[in-house]
């Protein structure tokens, strides 16, 4: 619908989060077919940026950290594998992508984007043992 005459229509439509986003990427990349590579690399860049210019504030590891615990474990492992430990992996996705996307480094995946996988399970983790220190009686 387009308001060329009246200004007061306003319309709604549901949009996905950047942290639903940045979860869908992170599985996307990893199930691309052998034919996906042009796509991982896309993907690959996708979830740069939302990282990037979206987390700024920690607002998307926020929403990731307020997932259901099983949603959150499998976010953190796919973050895990792609940021981290496949890190050289998605550093190659990106270099067969265009020069803007060859720029990133594994390093920097490694170890600043990386602070998603971190703090989505140190705030898993802590939860899930907080409950088991409080079954046992203990304090944490």
């Amino acid at each position: 619908m387009i308001a060329e005459y009246d200004q007061s229509v306003r319309a709604r439509a549901p949009f996905a989060t950047p942290a639903a986003l940045v979860a869908m990427k992170l599985h996307a990349i990893e199930t691309r077919g052998t034919n996906g590579q042009d796509k991982r690399a896309s993907e690959a860049w996708d979830l740069y940026r939302l990282l990037v210019d979206l987390d700024a504030d920690g607002s998307v590891q926020t929403a990731l950290a307020a997932a259901p615990p099983n949603l959150k474990q499998l976010i953190h492992d796919a973050a895990h594998r792609v940021l981290v430990a496949g890190a050289d992996r998605t550093r190659g996705w990106l270099r067969s992508g265009d020069n803007r996307m060859s720029t990133v480094t594994a390093e920097y995946l490694r170890f600043e984007l990386a602070e998603l996988a971190k703090q989505t399970l140190d705030a898993h983790w802590r939860g899930e043992r907080a409950r088991e220190f409080e079954v046992m009686g203990w304090a944490m």
